[in-house]
């Protein structure tokens, strides 16, 4: 095999980016999964928003901790799950005080 022939060089992301990656996909899980219990009207929505305002702020606190600037935009991902969350449970407070 000639030098033609290799695969170019590939740079792997480091242990830091890798779990600010895990993190978004954590935080945009845990948004996703309260969206869907709310928009089946389920008995434990309010549980299930709790819980996604916790594991989104834990993201962004565990963000904020790396102190990374590489991370930078990976955070403001979690930080966007988070108000998305914030948001979703601000409206299902508001319908609760309207049909109650």
């Amino acid at each position: 095999m000639n030098d033609d022939d290799t695969l170019p060089h590939t740079t792997h992301p480091s242990p830091n980016v890798l779990k600010g990656v895990h993190l978004v996909k954590k935080s945009a899980e845990a948004y996703n999964h309260a969206k869907d219990i709310v928009n089946t009207g389920s008995p434990i929505a309010e549980d299930i928003l709790q819980s996604c305002l916790d594991i989104c702020q834990n993201c962004v606190e565990e963000f904020k901790r790396a102190n990374d600037d590489e991370l930078e935009d990976l955070m403001n991902v979690c930080m966007i799950n988070l108000l998305f969350c914030e948001k979703l449970k601000e409206l299902f407070s508001l319908d609760g005080e309207e049909s109650g």
